[in-house]
């Protein structure tokens, strides 16, 4: 049985909520921002709130580009029995959902995986330069200053997010040493005007299998990987940077994309193809459980 979604593609169902909701759970930082070097990503991790009402938050990076993932452990963000939405103050803009995912700790706490997504301007995102577009992306995050949680309509939960622009730009450095650590050092990486393109994201899915013991159990899971590109387009090397709830999940996705995957190739300014590195996160769910999610 194959059942997957990928940052690649995938429907998606955006849940509104009606007005009339509470003021929000203000969780002020607890902790000191803490960088850490991890062997696939760099991580900032701060802590919020006290006692029953305490978060702690992890933004995760694969790649020099500023997009982020994020990571809330605790009660105040279990909502695997509501409908989600979330956002990133100030603008308030709703971030998709479909790649958002609820999950537990070992020990059973609540955990909630969240992306970045920059809002395009219409008709704009596919014409601009690599560099053009993270420069703007880039602008975008540095505005930020919260996250927002809504599990219900009767529950936000606020994360005041001070000194988030500083504390991401530091984690640039270990963003370009982990590239470095790949063959794509600052030289390399500045060639590069285009990024590389997924051609068939569609047949991913459709070549990857869901790990059978796991597949019984009702597991779910998240994995990010990476791709070495060549300039043919072709993908010569796949690595899983981290992964989520079993070390099942990341050698099965290696291994069905690989047999399948086309790329186009990264181009330089003069639109020469060069060789360059593709990360994409992949999550296992199983159908039932997101439709649950979603629709309640």
């Amino acid at each position: 049985m194959r059942l997957i979604w990928s940052l690649a593609g995938g429907a998606t169902l955006l849940v509104s909520f009606p007005g009339g909701a509470a003021e929000p759970l203000a969780l002020e930082p607890s902790s000191h921002w803490q960088l850490n070097y991890d062997r696939g990503s760099c991580r900032l991790s701060r802590t919020f709130g006290e006692g029953d009402n305490q978060v702690l938050a992890h933004f995760i990076r694969y790649t020099p580009s500023p997009a982020f993932e994020v990571l809330l452990v605790g009660e105040p963000i279990d909502g695997r029995n509501a409908p989600l939405e979330y956002s990133y103050l100030p603008s308030g803009a709703k971030q998709d959902t479909h790649m958002a995912m609820f999950g537990e700790t070992q020990d059973g706490r609540p955990t909630l995986f969240l992306t970045y997504q920059f809002q395009d301007v219409p008709g704009e995102g596919n014409e601009m330069a690599s560099s053009e577009r993270e420069a703007l992306i880039g602008e975008d995050i540095r505005r930020i200053t919260g996250l927002r949680v809504s599990r219900s309509v009767e529950t936000e939960v606020d994360l005041r997010l001070s000194g988030f622009a500083k504390a991401m730009q530091a984690m640039d450095v270990c963003l370009e040493d982990l590239a470095s650590s790949w063959g794509f050092d600052d030289e390399k990486r500045a060639q590069i005007a285009k990024g590389a393109v997924a051609l068939n994201p569609e047949e991913w899915a459709k070549n990857i299998d869901y790990p059978d013991g796991l597949l019984f159990r009702d597991s779910r899971g998240k994995v990010t990987l990476k791709f070495v590109v060549e300039e043919s387009g072709r993908a010569t090397e796949c690595e899983v940077l981290d992964e989520a709830y079993s070390s099942e999940f990341g050698d099965t996705a290696c291994k069905g994309i690989m047999e399948v995957a086309r790329f186009e190739p990264a181009l330089d300014a003069n639109s020469k193809p060069v060789a360059s590195f593709y990360v994409s996160t992949i999550r296992f769910v199983m159908p039932e459980i997101e439709k649950g999610r979603r629709l309640r």
